[in-house]
């Protein structure tokens, strides 16, 4: 996996989750409304929709704890162009401060 792509992994996995725990919650509540007005005849709907948005509620949850701190090490150690390392070293090696 290039640097590129773990920046792009990271930034979702830091992105993601919280957005989706509000849709989650917006959609329980928008869906627990529609269910009291419509009367009991939607039971079973109503019980296997929530049972869905309490499981996606998880997933955003565990994305929150899981994958904030996943994102961020991915976007902090990702891999450096070696001409941008290259470069770096060249600079460093021209400071006279510098002892290799």
């Amino acid at each position: 996996m290039n640097a590129t792509t773990k920046r792009w992994l990271g930034i979702a996995l830091i992105a993601v989750p919280i957005p989706l725990m509000v849709i989650v919650l917006s959609l329980y509540a928008v869906v627990s409304f529609i269910i009291a007005s419509t009367g009991a005849e939607l039971a079973l709907v109503s019980n296997i929709v929530n049972v869905l948005l309490s499981l996606l509620g998880l997933v955003s949850v565990l994305g929150i704890l899981i994958g904030i701190p996943a994102g961020i090490v991915l976007i902090t150690l990702s891999e450096v162009d070696p001409e941008v390392k290259r470069r770096r070293a060249k600079e460093l090696k021209k400071n006279p401060h510098y002892k290799n």
